[in-house]
């Protein structure tokens, strides 16, 4: 019992934390009040704008340019990937397979340069599908913390473009990512969408797509089609972009184009758009220059703009939402803060804009102005309700746009009177200067963006690396080379870190690129290097537990050991060959197959942690005596037995019970540490196979790493032990009886996970989640995202995981007989050493064992907490820092994860040692009660 209240006193101590942490990060992570109004088609502001209502196709809020669009959402569209370069050599193109794909884009904007525009389509981060759909449809910005929605979608309640249309009867088709169907529940004619989270799946939405879609915009009962395709995505989430499967992927996309468009009609714009793009290891997320710029393309059959584009400009997604609403003659959606795109409100075919210049810009003027007042009804209607705006700005807005109306209700009436061009063309020049600052301005107050310092803090994993060899080399070890092992451990674990995508001289090594798109040569090397590093894994374990005994006899946890890490090994192993295996021979298996290895060794760690947690003891009771006839015929020939039976009965008739020999006990000296590194083992072999072929030797190098730095504390507990004059008449101290080495060994313990969570693979950014091991032993649809989202935390957090688990070894390693131990006590002391009760001792002070336990976790918390609490210091003290969401505020994010994570393994680790204390205490129940108390 006195364990349990321990254990919900520190649940109650984790419990205060994360709601401190959690009411701080309600307070300083951006958060977006919803304004739940709709804009209709009956606007005051809209009477005065139209004045030439009379010609095109009758619109809400202008005449409208299309009565059809198609928008085809190709996902993470780069910018770069849309570009055509006509002196690319074919020996470049060959190393570049994203370049040169999509040439169609290219011939339509030659043959037909007033049909087409290209864009830079900048994406507001967070750079997560979800987040980009939501800003493509409403007009509004992402805050950081809506990425986390990305899991689990939900219905967009506010304006939105897809609403609007279904306010004014048009007919909308969708085809594709079924994460349209989470945002926009029956709001679609006709539907057909598919799963969109396994990224290893490259064709199922694709081909999906295309087995309808040429087929329905054929038919009339449309006004709106919308096609998102994924395989782009997805090919580079699993390959890169890099990768001969990413050119198949963008030339069978060229193809999808081509076949729109010549299905077109003069009445349809079509709009080719990525919703983000791709850093150069395939990932997306983060707002680094490659994720945000993304591409766009638009045509139609008929003219659309006025003149010839000669560059091309960047514009933000946002812009989208007012500028296909107006084209269409729809009301832009109320919480829009997008500007729309002026040239293609240049060219307005029913009234003669090509030749006169003041009609081509009072034509944009009238877009932009009908924009501005919608986003300052916005901007009114949100301040009402948040009150969070910048007074002096909104006043500053009201101003401008004042200034703005004043002076086009002077010039209006020179238009129509037909007073001097120039004039005018000045003014209205002036009046579309003043609606652009306006939309600009309101959009940078939304985002909150401030001028700050422009420094970049991306090397936070040198400096908890050299603290770890600081702590590792102090001069009270007496091993330099213990000290200087460690140190090259953890300078091959820089071997397996990621790079930022602002350190642009750096570059990710090959553990990172999947097994299947390294060349074949370095392929077979990085193979058998990661096979050998996970059977050494198993191997030494295996060796250390039959070293102290621990592997001796037939109990379930014994045979369990024995057979169990083998088997699931050998199915990794087999795994990783079959993720090497070409993509058609891949493709060729059924999904079970593909996931029966992984599954195999999922169900074999259960089952192995099942075992272990309901018989956690490793040790087996040996008979301490054989029958007399037996002993005799063990150590004597025939003509002996007479003499030698006649003594071995006069001893046992002669001895009394107290003299019997105390039972053999195999394992019981190192019965906590046993089961603890039996526990820690299952569990790596499981984040092994998540992290990967690539990565999983880091998890080699973090046992290496564990052990010697065991090794070292161990020798420091001794000779701090030692130089206590209490402590240095017997030789099995108590772990507490210092604090000092203790301590130490918790903020050891903590560098090492925070290393290692840069060494297997991570950041602390959004890119830098592998989202692909969520699908590890598994196929096709989540119906719940609670085992993805695991396996993913999993991945993430390998290093903390595996080292919190460990962590209890602070306490019950150093009563074993390590090496630094050993060397460190003189011979002298040696020779007196007459038993050796190893961790067992622990068992004798039930107490004050889990009084160290305590201490133990409860420190573990603490320093996690109080990383959190610098990492919350630092986020307020740059809030306005140009950085804050692009190192401080992720990192706050991270630190709160890392706390999370950390408190709960350090208290399922205290559990587990509560069970096999209590296995202990009935183990000890069961000996014979004239040996209990002797030593063993």
């Amino acid at each position: 019992m006195f364990g349990i209240k321990l254990f919900a006193l520190m649940c109650i101590t984790f419990s205060l934390t994360l709601m401190g942490a959690l009411v701080f990060l309600k307070g300083f992570l951006l958060s977006r009040t919803v304004v739940e109004q709709a804009s209709m088609c009956n606007e005051d502001f809209v009477l005065k704008a139209d004045d030439h209502s009379g010609h095109g196709i009758k619109g809400c809020w202008m005449h409208g340019r299309f009565k059809r669009a198609i928008i085809i959402v190709i996902d993470a569209l780069k910018y770069d990937f849309m570009v055509y370069n006509e002196s690319l050599h074919s020996a470049e193109y060959a190393n570049s397979p994203f370049k040169n794909n999509l040439k169609v884009i290219h011939d339509l904007a030659k043959r037909h340069p007033a049909h087409s525009l290209a864009f830079k389509f900048i994406a507001d981060p967070p750079t997560t599908t979800l987040q980009r759909l939501k800003g493509l449809t409403t007009g509004s910005l992402p805050t950081f913390v809506d990425a986390g929605a990305n899991f689990q979608s939900a219905e967009i309640t506010e304006d939105n473009i897809i609403d609007q249309m279904r306010r004014q009867n048009k007919n909308i088709i969708f085809l594709g990512d079924d994460t349209w169907m989470s945002l926009f529940p029956n709001r679609f004619y006709k539907h057909y969408e598919f799963p969109s989270f396994d990224v290893k799946d490259l064709h199922t939405v694709d081909n999906g797509i295309l087995d309808h879609f040429y087929e329905e915009i054929q038919r009339p009962d449309w006004d709106i089609a919308i096609a998102h395709f994924l395989g782009v995505d997805h090919c580079g989430h699993r390959y890169g972009p890099s990768n001969d499967a990413m050119r198949n992927k963008l030339l069978q996309m060229n193809d999808v184009i081509r076949n729109v468009t010549h299905q077109m009609h003069q009445d349809t714009i079509l709009f080719v758009m990525g919703d983000h793009g791709m850093t150069r290891t395939g990932d997306h997320g983060g707002d680094s220059s490659d994720e945000l710029e993304a591409g766009l393309f638009i045509y139609s059959p008929t003219q659309i703009t006025s003149s010839e584009q000669t560059e091309v400009a960047a514009i933000s997604q946002i812009d989208f939402v007012p500028t296909i609403s107006l084209l269409l003659g729809l009301p832009i959606p109320f919480s829009n803060l997008g500007m729309v795109i002026p040239e293609l409100f240049s060219h307005c075919p029913w009234w003669d804009t090509d030749t006169h210049e003041v009609r081509r810009v009072y034509h944009r003027v009238k877009a932009l102005r009908l924009n501005v007042l919608q986003i300052n009804r916005y901007l009114q209607a949100y301040d009402e309700i948040a009150s969070d705006l910048p007074d002096n700005i909104l006043k500053d807005l009201q101003t401008k746009i004042r200034q703005a109306e004043d002076e086009l209700k002077q010039v209006v009436p020179d238009l129509v009177s037909g007073g001097h061009p120039e004039r005018i063309l000045k003014q209205f020049q002036n009046i579309e200067k003043i609606y652009k600052l306006y939309a600009h301005t309101a959009k940078e107050t939304c985002q909150g963006k401030k001028t700050g310092g422009t420094q970049k803090v991306v090397r936070k994993q040198k400096s908890t690396k050299f603290d770890v060899m600081h702590f590792v080399g102090n001069p009270i070890t007496k091993s330099g080379m213990m000290a200087v092992s460690i140190c090259l451990v953890l300078r091959s674990a820089h071997m397996f870190y990621v790079c930022r995508e602002e350190q642009s001289s750096c570059k990710d090594s090959f553990f990172h690129a999947p097994l299947s798109t390294v060349d074949k040569a370095f392929a077979n090397q990085r193979y058998v290097f990661s096979l050998v590093c996970l059977a050494m894994m198993v191997y030494f374990v295996r060796q250390w537990l039959k070293y102290y005994g621990n592997m001796t006899g037939s109990e379930a946890g014994v045979i369990t050991m024995r057979y169990a890490p083998p088997i699931a090994a050998v199915c990794i192993g087999l795994y990783w060959a079959l993720q090497a295996v070409p993509e058609s021979a891949l493709e060729a298996l059924s999904p079970w197959q593909q996931a029966v290895l992984a599954q195999a060794v999922y169900m074999v760690v259960i089952l192995a942690l099942s075992v272990i947690f309901i018989w956690p003891l490793l040790v087996y009771n040996h008979p301490t005596s054989l029958s007399p006839g037996a002993a005799i015929l063990n150590q004597a020939d025939l003509t002996s037995v007479i003499p030698n039976l006649y003594n071995k009965l006069k001893v046992q008739l002669s001895s009394s019970p107290k003299d019997q020999t105390p039972p053999v006990v195999y394992g019981l000296g190192t019965v906590y540490c046993a089961s603890l590194v039996t526990f820690v083992s299952l569990v790596s072999l499981v984040l092994a196979l998540l992290l990967g072929d690539g990565v999983a030797p880091s998890l080699a190098l973090a046992t290496v790493s564990l052990y010697l730095c065991l090794e070292m504390y161990s020798a420091i507990v001794a000779i701090t032990h030692c130089s206590n004059e209490h402590g240095s008449q017997d030789e099995d101290y108590d772990t507490d009886s210092d604090t000092g080495p203790l301590f130490s060994g918790l903020v050891m313990l903590n560098l090492l996970s925070s290393t290692f969570f840069y060494a297997t693979g991570h950041q602390a950014t959004i890119p830098s989640i592998r989202f692909e091991s969520a699908y590890t032993g598994f196929y096709g649809n989540f119906t719940n995202m609670i085992l993805p989202g695991f396996l993913i935390w999993l991945n993430t957090f390998a290093g903390p995981v595996f080292f919190v688990l460990a962590s209890p070894l602070l306490i019950t390693w150093p009563a074993l007989k390590g090496v630094m131990r050993w060397t460190t006590q003189d011979s002298e002391k040696r020779q007196q050493q007459k038993t050796w009760q190893g961790d067992f001792k622990l068992f004798n002070n039930g107490i004050k064992f889990r009084k160290d336990m305590f201490q133990l976790c409860c420190g573990i918390i603490t320093i996690s907490g109080l990383k959190l609490f610098s990492a919350g210091c630092a986020a307020a003290l740059h809030r306005r820092h140009l950085m804050v969401w692009k190192i401080f505020a992720p990192r706050l994010v991270y630190e709160v994860a890392f706390f999370l994570t950390t408190s709960v393994c350090v208290m399922l680790t205290y559990l587990f040692i509560l069970r096999v204390d209590k296995a202990l205490n009935k183990f000890v129940d069961s000996l014979p009660s004239n040996s209990r108390d002797k030593r063993v």
